[in-house]
């Protein structure tokens, strides 16, 4: 049996002076799996909004003919946009590059890719669950979803370093498919994947957005509006990025 889908993206320039350089999007393959993918572009406003486009647009365009296993098309497939965002940087000292985040929802499964400090957040009930790791330069967990590692990664975000990345897509970094963190969790009846950029993670924390997800009796289109509105009027200076999709039995 089919599940059903909705999805919405929000996506605002907010208070800074800089064109969105934020890209996002969602497709489904006639099978039923669904791809979710946000990027945050980095790197000069055209550069930084090619190199966000290239990562979603690379992963988008390949799925429908995409083959399992999943974690294995992430790594490959993200690699690969990285490969492009190098060859067509024009500027190695100020190289473009960007974020990633993507997920994989199949019959049973989502499978989480991602780099750089864009997240994905499952809300499950009452349960809300991160499953990604940001990649700072002060903070490399030593493992992905290490307790004390998140702990002191939340402690950075005050950091004057912590916009450093260690993991990014182009940007001059050094990549191989590996480092591309792959995590996979069972998809249940009413899950609610949020992916975000970190215009919102910085001022909107998972909680609060467990509460406007339930306030707005999950429906994705006025989550992802609310929360992109609460990080502005909360004080964020960054291009501010939400998916919200909401998975249910069909």
């Amino acid at each position: 049996m089919g599940f059903d889908l909705a999805c919405h993206v929000a996506t605002s320039q907010g208070r800074s002076a800089k064109p969105n350089m934020d890209r996002a999007g969602f497709t489904r393959r006639p099978t039923g799996e669904a791809l979710l993918v946000v990027a945050d572009g980095m790197g000069g406003h055209a550069d930084g909004a090619t190199a966000a486009e290239i990562a979603v647009s690379t992963l988008i365009e390949s799925f429908e003919q995409a083959r399992t296993p999943w974690g294995a098309w992430l790594k490959e497939t993200i690699f690969r946009a990285h490969e492009t965002i190098v060859e067509r940087t024009t500027n190695p000292e100020a190289a473009m590059g960007s974020t990633v985040v993507a997920v994989v929802l199949d019959q049973t499964r989502a499978i989480v890719a991602h780099l750089g400090d864009s997240r994905a957040l499952l809300v499950r009930g009452d349960f809300v669950y991160r499953l990604t790791s940001d990649h700072l330069a002060i903070v490399e967990p030593s493992a992905e979803h290490d307790f004390e590692a998140l702990v002191e990664e939340n402690r950075a975000k005050g950091h004057h370093l912590a916009h450093i990345l260690s993991r990014c897509l182009g940007a001059g970094m050094e990549l191989v498919a590996d480092q591309v963190a792959i995590h996979e969790v069972e998809r249940l009846d009413g899950d609610v994947f949020l992916l975000y950029s970190d215009g919102v993670s910085e001022f909107v924390d998972e909680q609060r957005m467990h509460a406007i997800l339930h306030a707005a009796r999950l429906d994705p289109r006025a989550t992802a509006d609310t929360i992109v509105a609460d990080a502005i009027e909360r004080g964020s200076r960054d291009h501010s990025t939400v998916l919200v999709a909401v998975a249910r039995e069909g």
